[in-house]
């Protein structure tokens, strides 16, 4: 059987370790229930049967992320939702997106949409379901648009200069740069996603 190099954040301390993927797979999961132990046995319980061998930190970290949104659910009305067929499925397709997640952004996007489906009860579960659908038709740049457009005007100073190589744009004037060009329609075709799929509105 193949070995792999995992490098896994525990408890702030670097781990390096050269397993098997039935390792991995195990490993995961004690990380996951350590990080998380109100909600990690059940995405433990899931991961061990849909994602066993995805990216192992970024599962890890997002757990914790889902864990800090729903820590404050009162534990008797979390742990009967969480165990219901509409949960899991949504969790299913969050945990699959979750391995994928770049963005800080996409990881808290993605735990409040599983939040509010434990604690809201105004969507139906083919509503969720799309809503994590649609995430998944953003990439993190759009996402990160789409969380600029949402804040305050006094919050978007600095989240602008956090993310200041997205929203500068380059100059572009007959006969500029190629490069210029490309990013400028590169940014312009983020925009008209979020529009297309009505998280912006046009001007």
């Amino acid at each position: 059987m193949r070995e792999e190099s995992l490098s896994i954040r525990a408890k702030d301390e670097e781990i390096e370790i050269k397993t098997s993927r039935s390792d991995i797979a195990a490993t995961l999961i004690k990380g996951i229930v350590g990080a998380a132990p109100v909600v990690g046995p059940m995405v433990a319980e899931v991961v061990s049967t849909v994602i066993p061998n995805q990216k192992l930190d970024r599962l890890i970290i997002f757990v914790k992320v889902l864990e800090d949104k729903i820590k404050y659910i009162e534990e008797d009305v979390l742990k009967e939702k969480i165990k219901s067929e509409e949960f899991t499925d949504l969790l299913e397709d969050g945990l699959n997106q979750a391995a994928r997640a770049l963005s800080e952004e996409r990881k808290q996007y993605l735990a409040s949409l599983l939040k509010n489906s434990l604690t809201k009860d105004e969507l139906s579960h083919i509503e969720e379901k799309k809503l994590l659908s649609i995430l998944s038709e953003l990439n993190d740049i759009e996402i990160i648009v789409l969380k600029y457009e949402s804040l305050y005007p006094e919050e978007q100073d600095d989240f602008w200069e956090a993310h200041k190589e997205i929203f500068e744009r380059p100059d572009v004037y007959v006969g500029a740069p190629q490069e210029n060009i490309d990013r400028d329609a590169l940014y312009n075709s983020y925009r008209e996603n979020l529009i297309r799929l009505g998280l912006l509105k046009g001007k």
